[in-house]
């Protein structure tokens, strides 16, 4: 598994401890694919799938807009549109299968992942002086 965004690292460490989802990418807790991050259309989740040597096929891609949700299904990957600050019409007529929360995402993918904490804070990186 990895994370590839357009968003800076620190965001998406942040991003992952805010959401319980830190465990899963325990070697940096963000993005083990540097150098996807920022190119256009299919590259950046094809260059993640090589990275980490999995078929786009086999790959499950998470995506907040049509573009990015269109770039996932031409690179021939699941597609899941994260609808809670996106137009979900839009999402899934992109082609994406909506999620409305991070616990759908457990069930769509069958992942355990533990609860997210009811103080979301003390999981934080401690760069931005809140972690453990």
């Amino acid at each position: 598994m990895c994370v590839a965004s357009q968003g800076k690292q620190e965001k998406t460490r942040l991003s992952l401890a805010l959401t319980g989802l830190d465990h899963l990418f325990p070697e940096t807790s963000g993005s083990p694919v540097l150098g996807c991050q920022r190119q256009a259309g299919t590259r950046p989740v094809l260059c993640a799938a090589a990275t980490i040597g999995v078929e786009p096929a086999d790959c499950a891609v998470v995506e907040d807009t049509p573009s990015g949700v269109e770039a996932a299904v031409a690179a021939g990957m699941r597609a899941i549109g994260y609808t809670a600050d996106s137009d979900k019409s839009a999402l899934r007529e992109a082609g994406a299968e909506p999620l409305g929360s991070l616990d759908e995402l457990r069930r769509l993918l069958g992942l355990e992942v533990e609860p997210i904490t009811t103080n979301p804070a003390k999981h934080a990186p401690t760069e931005y002086g809140a972690g453990d």
